[in-house]
């Protein structure tokens, strides 16, 4: 996740303790994470799961994500990536 930012200001003290200023900022998100549930991706890609619960991942949901996942429900993890189509729907 990042992003850019530019925040200038000005203030100035005027009497009996107040004080009077502005600020402007300028925030550019370029990249952002949220929490991404798999569980559209699992049952696309033909993979098993344990009982109710898939996972979810934090992940920038524009991109693909490649992740350790129990795949055939051995217990052994494999890297696995997830296409970001799969994991955009609801």
């Amino acid at each position: 996740m990042y992003q850019d930012e530019f925040i200038l200001g000005y203030e100035r003290l005027l009497s009996n303790g107040w004080a009077l200023g502005v600020k402007t900022l300028y925030r550019d998100l370029k990249s952002h994470i949220d929490d991404v549930s798999i569980n559209h991706a699992v049952d696309a890609l033909g993979y098993a799961h344990t009982g109710d619960a898939y996972g979810y991942v934090l992940a920038n949901l524009g991109s693909d994500i490649t992740i350790p996942y129990d795949r055939y429900g051995t217990g052994e993890l494999k890297m696995t990536t997830f296409p970001a189509g799969l994991l955009s729907r609801p």
